[in-house]
C-alpha cells in the first residue's frame, strides 16, 4: 500500500525556486545601462540641471534624457546626450526656468535611456526620478541612489519559462524515484 503522495507540494516548492532562478539570471544577461549617480533637477538661479553618470555595457541604448510632467503640460523629453556604447558617460540635462516658472505644483521628473542615437525615441529604459518643486526651492523627494535597468529581447523570458518548467520536471521526478511506501502491519 503505497502512502498518499505529497508531489503537488514539492512541485509548488520546485516552481518557485526556479522562478527565483529565472528572475535573476534572465535579467542579468540583458542588462545594457546602469545609471550610476545622478542628480536631481536643481535650480541655478535661471534653469533646473540635473547630471547623471551612466554606464552603457551593451544593447542599443544610445541616448540619455530627462523626461518631466507638469500638472498644466504634457510630458516633455529634454534631450541629454548621445553615447556609443559601451563605457560610462556624464551627461548634463537642462530644464529651462521659464518652461516650468508658473505651475502650481511639484513636477515630476525621470532619467531614461533611449535606443534612438540622435533623440528620445526608439525603445526607453527607465532610470531614477523624483519630483522638484517649480519655485526654485530645490527637491521635493529623491528615492533612488542610483538604478540598474533592463533592455533586453521579449524572448528571454518566454525562455526563463521553459527552463523553470524543466527543472521542476527534473526535481519532481528525482524525488519520485526514491518515495518508497513503508509495509502496513
Amino acid at each position: 500500500m503505497r502512502m498518499p503522495s505529497t508531489r503537488t507540494g514539492r512541485f509548488l516548492w520546485a516552481a518557485c525556486g526556479g522562478f527565483l532562478v529565472a528572475l535573476t539570471v534572465v535579467p542579468l544577461a540583458f542588462a545594457a545601462v546602469t545609471f550610476n549617480s545622478f542628480t536631481p533637477p536643481t535650480w541655478n538661479g535661471s534653469n533646473w540641471v540635473a547630471t547623471a553618470n551612466v554606464t552603457f555595457t551593451g544593447g542599443s541604448d544610445k541616448t540619455v534624457c530627462l523626461e518631466y510632467d507638469t500638472p498644466s503640460d504634457p510630458l516633455v523629453s529634454v534631450y541629454c546626450g548621445s553615447i556609443s556604447p559601451p563605457g560610462t558617460f556624464d551627461f548634463t540635462c537642462t530644464i529651462p526656468g521659464p518652461d516650468v516658472a508658473n505651475e502650481p505644483s511639484p513636477i515630476a521628473w525621470q532619467l531614461v535611456a533611449w535606443t534612438s542615437n540622435a533623440g528620445c525615441t526608439g525603445s526607453r529604459t527607465a532610470g531614477p526620478g523624483g519630483t522638484f518643486a517649480p519655485n526654485g526651492t530645490g527637491p521635493l523627494a529623491v528615492g533612488l541612489g542610483g538604478f540598474s535597468a533592463v533592455s533586453g529581447q521579449g524572448w528571454s523570458l518566454l525562455l526563463g519559462l521553459v527552463g523553470l518548467a524543466a527543472v521542476a520536471i527534473l526535481m519532481i521526478r528525482r524525488r519520485g524515484q526514491g518515495a518508497v511506501a513503508p509495509v502496513g502491519r
